[in-house]
């Protein structure tokens, strides 16, 4: 016999049902809702059900970036549409950088520690109403 605090779970609790989508241009796949309203709106962003083609499988996986895209698709601005652009070589510099601080190889060194003042907090009693006054 079920107690009163047992719960239970209700018909559709689990979510909505899901299905693999794939991009017909890229060829990468997703797992996403299949209710009416998704799949229009998965299928208007030119998305396709089931599985992608090997062909595209293949494609998605030996995928390069282009020189004005990223790998989701989106145009890089200008300044960091050119390879050898400052900006560019210091944003590599800065990643290989933080590479090596996270694998451990850079220590902390005393100026990457920033110390923050504590300031005494003072409580303006002179301006405050008593409970019952």
């Amino acid at each position: 016999m079920k107690g009163y605090s047992d719960p239970v779970i209700l018909p559709g609790a689990e979510g909505p049902d899901k299905a693999t989508y794939h991009n017909p241009k890229t060829g990468k796949e997703m797992i996403l809702p299949i209710d009416p309203h998704n799949l229009l709106h998965y299928m208007g962003k030119g998305y396709r059900v089931g599985p992608a083609s090997p062909e595209l499988k293949e494609k998605w996986a030996n995928r390069k970036i282009e020189d004005n895209e990223t790998i989701s698709g989106a145009v890089l601005p200008p300044e960091l549409r050119n390879p050898d652009s400052d900006i560019r070589q210091e944003l590599k510099e800065l990643k290989e950088m933080m590479a090596m601080f996270m694998k451990g190889q850079i220590p902390a060194t005393k100026d990457d520690i920033i110390e923050v003042e504590e300031k005494e907090q003072t409580i303006p009693y002179d301006t405050q109403l008593g409970m019952f006054e």
